[in-house]
């Protein structure tokens, strides 16, 4: 026979099978061929179809094989490795709900939502809901609830028993702060007086502790400084907008829907 074998159409002569003998060549189905029930098919040869063939469906999800050696489905996949583009996929489990990554760019793109604080609503994201319930803020109290706002904010991981930020629920805002640093500046005339005076534009870090002693009289002393200055910028440069703060890189904070 020929090398490729060619059917147009085949109507069984008695009851619903259709037997096809050993064919040497390819066969050429010109449309999309369905398989029903198949438990078994030879992989020698090759079968040929014009516009794709489609599996299915199998508990609901079905398939299509084109002839460009793309796939099209509507249903899970389950794969070790995936190549092409997935701009078009939702639904992709490795990348779970409640996940917050910081992006290169100030549009959320498709699936995500920005860290902004939010009020959204409990059923259009229920997925979302289910993840981080109301963590973050219970909104009305009934169908909405409130993203994280990590807007100009730094991340912290949760200190979970571990005892160095202590006394702190999961999720809980923490504002601005520094170590505390004390120092005193005494008169040095035998405790005459001395006073603290704030530099114009700054709170005083300095605080009056204590009496002063009178004296009937003070002899000329001369000396380094007629004031002490507490300069913290001499250390850690002027943060204006508040915080002690590192170098850093202006991100946008998203979380997946």
């Amino acid at each position: 026979m020929a090398s490729n074998l060619r059917v147009d159409s085949i109507v069984p002569a008695t009851g619903t099978n259709v037997s096809i003998g050993t064919a040497t060549g390819g066969v050429n189905i010109p449309g999309v061929l369905t398989y029903e029930d198949v438990t078994n098919v030879d992989s020698v040869g090759v079968i040929t179809a014009r516009t794709g063939i489609k599996i299915g469906p199998s508990a609901g999800v079905a398939a299509t094989i084109f002839a460009d050696g793309s796939l099209n489905t509507s249903g899970i996949i389950t794969a070790t490795t995936f190549h092409g583009s997935g701009a078009n996929l939702t639904g992709i489990v490795s990348i779970p709900t409640g996940m917050i990554a910081p992006f290169a760019m100030s549009s959320p793109p498709t699936g995500w939502l920005e860290c902004n604080g939010a009020t959204i609503s409990r059923s259009t994201y229920a997925t979302l809901f289910a993840a981080i319930g109301t963590t973050y803020g219970a909104g009305d109290g009934s169908s909405t609830f409130v993203l994280p706002d990590l807007r100009a904010t730094f991340i912290r991981g949760f200190d979970n028993s571990r005892g160095i930020d202590t006394g702190r629920t999961f999720g809980s805002f923490q504002d601005q702060g520094i170590p505390a640093m004390k120092g005193d500046i005494a008169d040095a005339h035998g405790q005459s007086r001395t006073q603290t005076n704030a530099v114009s534009g700054f709170t005083n870090v300095f605080e009056g502790v204590g009496t002063s002693s009178w004296r009937t009289s003070i002899e000329s002393s001369s000396g380094q400084y007629a004031e002490v200055r507490f300069d913290s910028t001499r250390i850690v440069p002027d943060a204006p907008h508040g915080g002690v703060r590192p170098r850093n890189l202006a991100l946008m904070y998203m979380i997946k829907i």
